[in-house]
């Protein structure tokens, strides 16, 4: 069998020897990129409970319930970028909350993205983030409820809705 293989070898190497031109082929691989854009949030949050230890009788003010460091991410590989919003889209208050629902409400619930100035929650969609072209984002965002004495006994929720979109 070693000999046959050899014989086979060699007769290659004769023919290739003898003039016959060797074959090339070219091949092209292709392939198509859509427009996407992909946005991941952070899991439902719980803040806590508001109890006595809540208020400094000292100031006579309250500790906020916070939420730190939650983690969301945006990509997109539009060339005109991205824009991530933020907006309230529910809200649940107990019975008896005597401020104006969702005004009174909302305006204690505050967000802030990767460390800058904490700003109310809004109906109205509000400019988290923006890129000018392709990009991977990691953001941090921080929720706070500032306790106030008119908190009633019962739960509290909101519900955002982050939107990621092209300008």
């Amino acid at each position: 069998m070693k000999g046959v293989v050899a014989g086979l070898l060699m007769m290659g190497a004769v023919w290739v020897g003898l003039g016959v031109p060797p074959l090339s082929q070219s091949v092209t691989i292709s392939w198509y990129s859509q427009g996407w854009i992909s946005l991941w949030v952070h899991p439902d949050l719980f803040l806590g409970v508001a109890d006595r230890s809540s208020f400094n009788p000292e100031d006579k003010s309250f500790r906020p319930l916070e939420a730190l460091g939650n983690p969301v991410v945006v990509a997109g590989n539009l060339p005109q970028g991205l824009v991530l919003t933020i907006r309230a889209v529910d809200w649940q208050v107990p019975p008896g909350f005597p401020e104006p629902v969702p005004e009174g409400f909302l305006e204690d619930f505050q967000w802030r993205v990767s460390g800058g100035n904490f700003q109310p929650l809004s109906l109205e969609e509000t400019v988290v983030w923006q890129s000018s072209g392709p990009k991977v984002a990691q953001l941090s965002v921080d929720y706070r409820y500032q306790l106030e004495i008119t908190d009633v006994p019962g739960d509290y929720s909101v519900t955002i809705l982050y939107t990621a979109s092209a300008p």
